[in-house]
């Protein structure tokens, strides 16, 4: 059978990427045995299942060689030979697809034979291409540096740098290496920060979070950047970071959107995205509690990176669950149905594969609850097998609210129960989704019991609701307890 490794990663192939590493093993240059190309037709026929016992040694060898003596190194030995062919084709692939790693492997491979002149010809032409469309990500922030460092090796390399053009080589490059830092470290920051208040996660080893955090004056460093190019993408990376840990005003957070339009025709497809996920977040969770019509804002923001159809996009990203969800979420709280839908209908097709059909039933599935077709809501919660605790959680939720609005109260209760029990035991719950459920049970629980017994929910009941903070269906609760009151 193959080695596990290679079953992954012939797995992930596409039909496509199969034919094209037929075609890589049929060149001469990578491969020049026949039983490696008979072997890759048994694969290719195979594939994406690969079925053990259609690829038992014995009958492999039997099909490649067509003798009775079995030989099992000779067979394991041309296994292996193949995953690293594989690994190879892999590799040449992203070269070849990739401009930035094409155009350093040339560059090193000249350098390598000591053609430093040409590398650092090439060098300029990739300088001159890379001016022409300024692009703020942190790979580039990288690329730049890196041509900068090879341009001055080989400049070294070939005894023909002054003392001033020594000094002048190497204060880009560490300008360079600085724009890199600074972005790509408050990116990181910004994720890890994010990951530790989810978790309750204090343990703090990295000397970058115990002493750089602490000390850099990050304020400082940015007023005293100098007229550059890339300023912007630094103070971007900061600012993410800044406004990810701390409060935001309205006037910070216009600030930070102006800067952030203002150069959106520098960024990729994946910082465009990274964008609008760090602006509907901070709208969300930092201007939302203080003013509920900042989800107005949300959708607005929503409508205009939308509207830049960043899918398909020549990259092949994806966009993610939980900017698919975020963006959904906006448009129902606001009761935009008609968009939400249309949001579904053109995006979800861009979802990753494995992700897709339980996204689009659990999108479904909120949508027709709001739009009061309850059995029709639980038929689409029905088909959803989330794995992780936080969606179980969720769409038990989802399952609650459709029995309330039936009035099938004792399937309500049953569910109420069993998101406690499941609250009460689960020790995989984040810390920050924890603290959003008691109050939500509570209320839940009046709601049922009010309902059930054709009762009048008491007005400081609906008051306590209102001034609670957050908690998993707000606004739902809200609404209801509104419609109790008589």
């Amino acid at each position: 059978m193959l080695p596990i490794l290679t079953a992954e990663i012939l797995r992930k192939l596409s039909k496509s990427d199969v034919k094209r590493l037929g075609d890589f093993l049929h060149s001469p240059y990578f491969n020049s045995k026949e039983t490696i190309c008979s072997l890759y037709k048994i694969i290719e026929k195979n594939h994406p299942d690969f079925k053990s016992e259609k690829l038992d040694y014995k009958k492999v060898y039997a099909k490649i060689y067509g003798t009775p003596e079995y030989k099992e190194q000779t067979i394991k030995n041309l296994y292996s030979e193949f995953g690293g062919l594989l690994r190879k084709f892999i590799a040449h692939e992203r070269i070849e697809t990739n401009e930035t790693d094409y155009s350093m492997a040339l560059i090193l491979g000249l350098r390598d034979q000591k053609c430093f002149e040409q590398s650092n010809k090439f060098i300029d032409l990739y300088r001159k291409s890379f001016e022409k469309t300024i692009s703020f990500d942190e790979s580039n922030l990288l690329y730049l540096f890196d041509l900068e460092f090879h341009y001055f090796q080989n400049i070294l390399s070939m005894n023909r740098l002054s003392l001033e053009d020594y000094h002048s080589s190497f204060n880009v490059i560490m300008d360079n290496l600085t724009y890199f830092f600074i972005s790509t470290f408050f990116s990181f920051a910004k994720e890890d920060f994010i990951v530790k208040k989810a978790h309750k996660f204090n343990d703090d080893k990295s000397f970058a979070n115990r002493e750089f955090l602490e000390n850099f004056n990050s304020e400082k460093f940015l007023n005293s950047l100098p007229d550059g190019k890339y300023n912007d993408a630094i103070k971007i990376s900061y600012l993410t970071y800044k406004y990810t840990t701390d409060d935001v005003s309205e006037e910070q957070y216009v600030e930070y959107k102006k800067l952030i339009i203002s150069n959106i025709d520098k960024f990729s497809t994946a910082m465009i995205l990274n964008s609008w996920g760090n602006l509907l977040t901070m709208v969300i969770l930092k201007l939302v509690p203080l003013n509920k019509e900042y989800y107005n804002e949300a959708f607005e923001i929503n409508k205009f990176f939308a509207a830049l159809n960043l899918f398909p996009n020549k990259e092949g990203i994806k966009i993610s669950i939980s900017m698919f969800r975020d963006v959904f979420g906006v448009a129902l709280v606001l009761k935009k149905f008609d968009w939400a839908e249309k949001f579904i209908s053109e995006n979800s097709e861009f979802l990753e594969d494995e992700a897709r059909e339980n996204e689009v039933n659990y999108a479904k599935g909120r949508l027709n609850f709001q739009l009061r077709n309850y059995g029709k809501s639980l038929e689409y919660l029905n088909k959803v097998k989330f794995q992780q605790v936080t969606e179980k959680i969720n769409v038990r939720f989802y399952y609650l609210m459709n029995y309330i609005e039936l009035k099938s109260y004792q399937s309500a209760i049953s569910m109420l129960n069993s998101i406690r029990q499941f609250y009460s035991e689960s020790k995989e719950i984040p810390e920050m989704f924890a603290v959003l459920m008691d109050n939500s049970l509570k209320y839940f629980r009046e709601i049922i019991r009010i309902e059930e017994n054709n009762k009048t929910l008491d007005f400081s009941i609906l008051k306590e609701a209102q001034n609670a903070g957050r908690y998993y269906q707000k606004q739902y609760i809200l609404e209801k307890m509104q419609t109790l009151i008589k």
